[in-house]
Formats: structure tokens, sequence, C-alpha cells
């Protein structure tokens, strides 16, 4: 009965091991300016999967970014990811989309409430360290981009973010 339980005891840790997430590694630096320019060539419509796949591998890849991050000044329903501001310099008005899954671990982002002050940013970095909006970061992630259902020109570039640095 004693060693049923040991395996018992051992099959549990593996699992909860297993449902643990393990940081990415790091991505490639991309300038902050570089970031959002991508040329025009989106697929237009009627292009092939394969033309559309070339895209996706040649511009929708991991990259890190450093900045400040910031809560948005508006924001609608936030069920599993929650986007927030990343300016390359405090008090920058241009900024970029950076994406965290909601939670308060590693690499996420903490739900803020519904009347929220820039104060009330939580985000925490790889090694589970609250960030606040006065701290410079690096996040890396996947770049993705929205293109508009007309003339299918890119509109919008953001970052998927899986993995937080404190830059010091």
């Amino acid at each position: 009965m004693k060693q049923l339980l040991n395996y018992f005891l051992v099959w549990v840790g593996l699992l909860m091991g297993a449902c643990e997430t393990k940081t990415p590694d790091p991505a490639p630096p991309i300038a902050f300016e570089e970031f959002a320019n991508i040329p025009e060539n989106y697929p237009k419509q009627g292009s092939t999967y394969e033309d559309f796949e070339k895209f996706k591998q040649k511009y929708e890849t991991r990259f890190a970014l450093e900045g400040y991050l910031s809560l948005p000044r508006m924001f609608g329903l936030a069920t599993e990811t929650f986007g927030l501001d990343l300016r390359k310099n405090l008090g920058d008005s241009t900024s970029i989309t950076a994406y965290f899954k909601l939670g308060a671990g590693k690499n996420q982002v903490k739900t803020p409430p519904d009347k929220y002050q820039d104060k009330d940013l939580e985000v925490y970095d790889m090694n589970g360290e609250k960030v606040g909006n006065q701290t410079k970061v690096r996040v890396h992630g996947k770049r993705s981009v929205v293109s508009d259902g007309f003339d299918k020109k890119i509109k919008q570039c953001y970052i998927n973010v899986d993995r937080v640095e404190i830059v010091k």
C-alpha cells in the first residue's frame, strides 16, 4: 500500500510539473520604430494559402521590444488576455499594444479594477517580480498584424507577450 501511495505521489508531482508553463527562450531584439514597419505586401484577396503562410513566417515571428508599460485609456471586455500600451520612453504619445495573459503569475498582468489609475498596473516578469509603469521592461512575443477587410492593407501591429524581463 505504501508503495502504491509513493507511485501516486510521483505521478501527481510529474503532472503538476507538466502543467507549469515554461518561460520561452529570449527572442531577437527589434528596434521600436522597426516593429510596425511592415511592407504593404499583405496577401491580397484570392491569394493562395501558401502565400499567406509565407507572409506569416516572415513577419509574424517572435521579437523582443524594450519600453515602459501603461494601462490603456480605454479597454473592452478582457477574458483571457489584456492589452497594455508599450511606449519606448516614459511620456511618449505613440505606443504598441502588448497583449498579456490575465493572471497573477509569471509573464502575466493582473486585471485592473473597473475605475483604474496608472498606479493600478500589475505585471509580473518571468521571475514573478511585480513590474509597475515606471519600470523599463523587455517584452518578448510574437508579432501579429491586422489588415482591414477591404483593401487588405496592414492597419496595426501588436505583440502577444510570452516573456517579460526587467531592464536594469
